[in-house]
């Protein structure tokens, strides 16, 4: 029995270290599982902040390689990188990254052409458009998108949002939203049960000194493209708008303006965003005198003179440019230029002072980034960035005036177009008249 005893004894310690011993490797299996999901989640983590970090270090290194100014403007450009390196490690998607880091490194240096447009942007599935409110900066229905909000323009003036423009017949228009009115904040929404591009904006518009009112409506959200078009007006003066300085823009407003009569030429920028600075050249060879000057682009390493090519076929009637704050890059150098060699009366308003030479780069990620790598100074060496052109004679819509299919600008332009060649044809008589 002792013997039977003792063996019972001793199996009892077995398994009792049995049990111990399974206890001691679940408490380590539970461990190892724990530290194998804590490895498993870390190198996703790890792999989302490498990724942003590459991405992010790009951008700031295109730009420390390629900014024109190697003072960056007196900022510490090192500095700014590890000032908002920890954003972008942190960003859990791509619109943190960019609104959170991206963005923020680039409005230090507060110049135009220098932005980074976020893959969603350039696909047109953006959520809403990063702005810094600079002057020409507009509000738009679409991420990356240059257009209006359902038949309303709105603008920043360099102060606050403003009502640039509105289409006759529109929904805004005949709420009676009208150009000049201060817009407080904007913003649109999906239309619920409806198709994907109907939308709703909510405008809030400043009303009197202190108080506010809310415009609500629906409308169909489309891409807006640039314009280009030409119509003779009465007078027998021209109207060419174009919206964009490109190679095929170039050539289509070459054969405009050759065809334009010796009453006039408008030219309409006021929706122009600039382009290529080479389209701007031909366009600009076709206003001026050969060899006419236009301006400097200086950069690191190199400063190029920019002029009028020499072609002889300039043309030799009055011409007036109508610019806004939309205006900007190379049709403002074009604007400026025209008006500095005697060739144009500008009319509008005051464009909107981004004026500096740019050149892209893809990011690692999909999204792009436009560096600054050149400064424009104008002929007589005026810098136009941050400060615009303004126009000889001023002009602005107003509502009665849309309502009624007239343009006040362009009436304003042919007026005085009209009024130099009643001069002109008057000081040629009167020499000729002289004995």
């Amino acid at each position: 029995m002792a013997g039977v005893a003792g063996a019972r004894k001793g199996n009892g310690g077995v398994a009792a270290a049995i049990v111990t011993l399974a206890i001691a490797l679940l408490a380590s299996c539970a461990a190892a599982a724990v530290i194998w999901l804590q490895q498993s989640e870390d190198p996703w983590g790890l792999k989302l902040r490498q990724h942003n970090g590459m991405v992010y270090d790009r951008v700031w290194g295109l730009v420390a390689q390629n900014y024109f100014d190697k003072e960056f403007g007196g900022i510490d450009w090192d500095a700014a990188k590890e000032r908002h390196r920890p954003d972008a490690l942190k960003a859990r998607t791509t619109r943190e990254l960019y609104a959170r880091a991206i963005w923020p490194l680039l409005d230090e240096l507060k110049v135009s052409h220098v932005a980074a447009d976020a893959p969603d942007e350039l696909d047109g599935l953006g959520a809403g458009i990063h702005f810094s409110g600079r002057r020409g900066d507009s509000l738009a229905d679409m991420g990356g998108g240059v257009g209006d909000l359902g038949g309303v323009t709105v603008v920043h003036d360099g102060k606050q949002w403003i009502v640039y423009d509105v289409e006759q017949d529109s929904t805004p228009e005949k709420l009676g939203v009208a150009p000049g009115r201060v817009v407080l904040s904007a913003r649109t929404s999906p239309v619920k049960n409806a198709a994907v591009d109907r939308m709703k904006v909510d405008l809030v518009l400043a009303k009197g000194k202190t108080g506010q009112e809310t415009t609500s409506y629906e409308f169909t959200a489309e891409e807006t493209d640039f314009a280009e078009w030409s119509e003779f007006l009465a007078s027998d003066a021209m109207v060419i708008r174009f919206d964009v300085f490109d190679s095929y823009t170039a050539n289509w407003a070459l054969e405009e303006i050759r065809d334009a009569r010796d009453d006039g030429i408008i030219l309409d920028m006021r929706s122009n965003r600039g382009g290529n600075i080479g389209a701007m050249v031909l366009i600009a060879s076709a206003l001026l005198p050969d060899g006419a000057p236009i301006g400097q682009t200086a950069g690191r390493m190199l400063t190029l003179p920019v002029k009028a090519r020499a072609d002889g076929r300039a043309y030799a009637g009055p011409v007036a440019v109508l610019i806004g704050p939309q205006t900007a890059s190379a049709g403002e150098m074009l604007a400026y230029a025209l008006r500095q060699n005697g060739r144009a009366l500008l009319v509008g308003d005051r464009t909107s002072g981004q004026v500096l030479t740019a050149r892209f780069w893809p990011l690692p990620d999909g999204g792009r980034l436009s560096v600054a790598t050149g400064n424009f100074t104008a002929s007589d060496g005026s810098r136009l960035e941050g400060v615009g052109v303004s126009p000889d004679i001023p002009a602005a819509e107003n509502l009665q005036a849309i309502r009624e299919g007239r343009d006040l600008v362009i009436e304003t332009a042919d007026k005085a177009l009209t009024e130099r060649l009643a001069t002109q044809a008057a000081a040629l008589n009167a020499s000729v008249s002289a004995p």
